[in-house]
């Protein structure tokens, strides 16, 4: 197997055959895959799939479609070079992940006036879960539960999501979320540390660090904003960084990353992931949300979708913004409501 697929091939370390076919497939890879001969062995159902629609091998891929030996050569060369780009972009966030992930939180804060409290990892394996899909499930269930049990208590649950692999947890995912002071140990002890809570119900065993609860309230409204934008700049550390944008400063391409002025020891690949959607949120904070309100002619301000990189810092100058544009928006919406009931006609007397 050559270096770079070594090291970037999202099905590398995935030895069953039928897993490896599966996956080849879904991450759009088949035909660059079939090109390297690196499936088409064994005789399950998928493996048989992949090699009628991609061929066993390079030759077979190729025989019937190009002729002339150059171009045969020059045709899996360049092929190769597409595999290496595509399995190496498929560690990393895109700018559009990363996007939407900042713009549901500042959605939250300008639209709710609140902040992100909880960070809520998940490590798949200490559960016992090692299947793409119990995963997927296990997540789904504890957002969905998790929701009913908050409105259970008359709050809302307020999240965003981001799927991961790393040496360390293997595959994760980190959830950031919205916790009110009264329930911190209240939701702790519905998800993991009750005799009858949420993971000890649903998964194999739960092993220590197989979930982890980072809870903040901080007092000031300064300090809420930092910790919530340091945790927001930790799900995100896994952009992309050849993605680049203008720097208002001096008018040069740069990574976004380093406009972002992402902490360096945060920076490195979010790893590859057998789920098609890396990243989401709640319907209360994700985009049909944000549409409902720019329909009422109220849309939030999105300093990434602009560009505005010093509005986003850890701890820059304009750190209380979103929140300070949630009073603004409150405000408008009482004048609204103010001159809408001038406006009703009065019937007579």
């Amino acid at each position: 197997m050559r270096d770079f697929e070594k090291e970037l091939n999202p099905l590398h370390g995935v030895d069953d055959p039928e897993m490896r076919a599966r996956m080849a497939r879904e991450f759009g890879l088949g035909e660059e895959m079939a090109l390297s001969g690196d499936f088409g062995h064994g005789d399950g159902s998928e493996v048989a799939l992949n090699a009628a629609i991609y061929g066993h091998d390079p030759d077979s891929h190729l025989g019937g479609v190009l002729q002339n030996e150059n171009l045969i050569a020059d045709e899996k060369a360049w092929r190769e070079t597409v595999l290496a780009e595509k399995v190496r972009a498929a560690q990393f966030l895109t700018r559009k992940e990363v996007e939407a992930l900042y713009d549901a939180t500042t959605f939250l804060n300008q639209e709710k006036g609140l902040t992100w409290t909880a960070l809520i990892t998940i490590a798949y394996q200490p559960l016992g879960i090692t299947d793409s899909d119990e995963a997927a499930k296990l997540l789904t269930a504890f957002l969905d539960e998790g929701a009913k049990f908050m409105r259970r208590t008359g709050n809302e649950f307020h999240w965003i999501y981001v799927h991961e692999r790393s040496d360390e947890r293997g595959l994760h995912t980190h959830v950031l979320a919205h916790m009110p002071p009264k329930m911190r140990e209240k939701f702790r002890g519905w998800a993991r540390d009750g005799k009858r809570s949420f993971f000890r119900r649903r998964c194999p065993y739960v092993r220590p660090g197989a979930v982890d609860f980072v809870m903040k309230e901080p007092k000031t409204r300064s300090s809420k904003m930092q910790w919530q934008n340091d945790r927001v700049s930790y799900l995100t550390k896994g952009l992309d960084p050849q993605v680049l944008a203008r720097d208002p400063a001096d008018g040069k391409m740069k990574p976004v990353l380093d406009l972002l002025k992402q902490k360096s020891h945060y920076r490195r690949p979010a790893g590859v992931v057998p789920f098609k959607v890396r990243c989401g949120g709640s319907r209360t904070v994700w985009r049909s949300a944000q549409a409902e309100v720019a329909a009422e002619g109220m849309p939030i301000l999105s300093a990434f979708r602009e560009e505005a990189w010093s509005y986003l810092y850890i701890d820059g100058p304009e750190l209380e913004w979103p929140l300070k544009e949630h009073e603004v928006r409150r405000s408008e919406r009482e004048r609204r409501d103010m001159t809408a009931s001038f406006e009703t006609p009065v019937g007579p007397d």
